[in-house]
């Protein structure tokens, strides 16, 4: 009789335990997944140290915001950095889906300016960058 009671209860706690699971799901919980950023220069800006000093200002001060966008989904901010590093323009261009996404994704850049002034060997007045903010999947365990 004991051991009928036990499997009892330990089936009534798995149906608890898989119920509150399932409904997790139909609730929205968070995907799994993780934030990319990926930053694209214009094709004529070739200086790799500067691009990755942009970057990391940039990706340095993105706050997650509390609902991502959907897997595979993007926000992409093109900006315009003048000669003096100063922020001449941002938008974003592409809309990931999620409103919070968007603002925290062109948040992240306008705070990182301004960047640093451009190296000597870059004779352009501008640039264009292109930031995508994109919420991806992790990669597989190994």
């Amino acid at each position: 009789m004991k051991a009928a009671h036990l499997l009892a209860r330990l089936f009534a706690a798995l149906t608890v335990l898989f119920g509150l699971a399932a409904a997790a799901s139909v609730i929205g919980a968070a995907p799994a997944g993780s934030p990319s950023i990926t930053v694209y220069f214009a094709k004529d800006f070739n200086d790799s140290a500067y691009q990755r000093k942009a970057y990391d200002r940039v990706a340095g001060g993105f706050r997650m915001p509390a609902k991502q966008p959907a897997l595979g989904h993007k926000a992409v901010v093109v900006t315009t950095i003048s000669r003096d590093g100063k922020l001449a323009a941002a938008a974003v261009t592409m809309k990931s889906g999620e409103e919070a996404w968007d603002a925290a994704a062109l948040d992240a850049v306008r705070r990182a300016a301004p960047f640093a002034p451009f190296p000597p060997g870059y004779a352009g007045a501008t640039t264009d960058v292109h930031f995508h903010f994109e919420w991806t999947s992790p990669p597989p365990k190994r």
